[in-house]
């Protein structure tokens, strides 16, 4: 496979992942409506929401803000996941995720790149919010009508971490994935062009 189709892969999971933070964030925010969900883990989820939406916009500061997470953390979000290489330094090489170079390609290597480091940001992000959809499951006053809910974003992201998105959100009715991507002020669509733009 070519680079550029493979530089096409990468867009793709990256706009399967934006989409898929828009509706895990809409989820989040439902269960922050139930009067039982834990007071001392509302601020943890509020912050997960924003930090979702902001990926599903495609801000850089979204991403920014996994980029200061604690090496140790990451590891631990990591393993948690199931993913080999759970070190920051895993993710460094790109066959670390099924992609690999090809210099005939006319696709500029230099942006083939960027988008490989930006599907490991966000297979890391999505490791990284495991355990924090998990904690309030942790309280006896987290509403039992939401645990069977929480489990299945568990194992939704769970496969984002892994590089399966877009397998993982096959289920979800693309409408709901609009109208999540609307909520969170992202475009429905993303093209190369746009992608390309946003390269600091």
């Amino acid at each position: 496979m070519t680079t550029t189709n493979q530089y096409s892969r990468a867009l793709d999971e990256i706009y399967a992942h934006r989409r898929s933070f828009a509706y895990e964030a809409g989820v989040v925010q439902a269960s922050l409506t139930m009067a039982r969900f834990p007071k001392s883990r509302r601020e943890a989820s509020a912050g997960q929401v924003v930090r979702m939406r902001a990926i599903a916009r495609g801000d850089a500061a979204g991403i920014r803000s996994y980029e200061r997470m604690n090496a140790r953390s990451l590891s631990r979000c990591l393993a948690v996941a199931a993913i080999d290489g759970a070190g920051r330094d895993g993710w460094l090489g790109e066959s670390a995720i099924g992609f690999s170079s090809d210099s005939s390609s006319p696709a500029p290597q230099e942006l083939f790149s960027r988008a490989v480091e930006a599907v490991l940001a966000l297979r890391r992000a999505a490791a990284y919010e495991i355990p924090i959809l998990s904690a309030p499951t942790e309280f006896a006053s987290f509403p039992k009508s939401r645990l069977s809910i929480v489990g299945e974003q568990i194992s939704r992201l769970t496969s984002s971490a892994q590089g399966h998105t877009a397998v993982a959100y096959a289920g979800v009715f693309t409408t709901y994935l609009d109208r999540a991507m609307a909520a969170a002020g992202a475009n429905t669509t993303f093209t190369r062009a746009e992608f390309e733009a946003s390269i600091e």
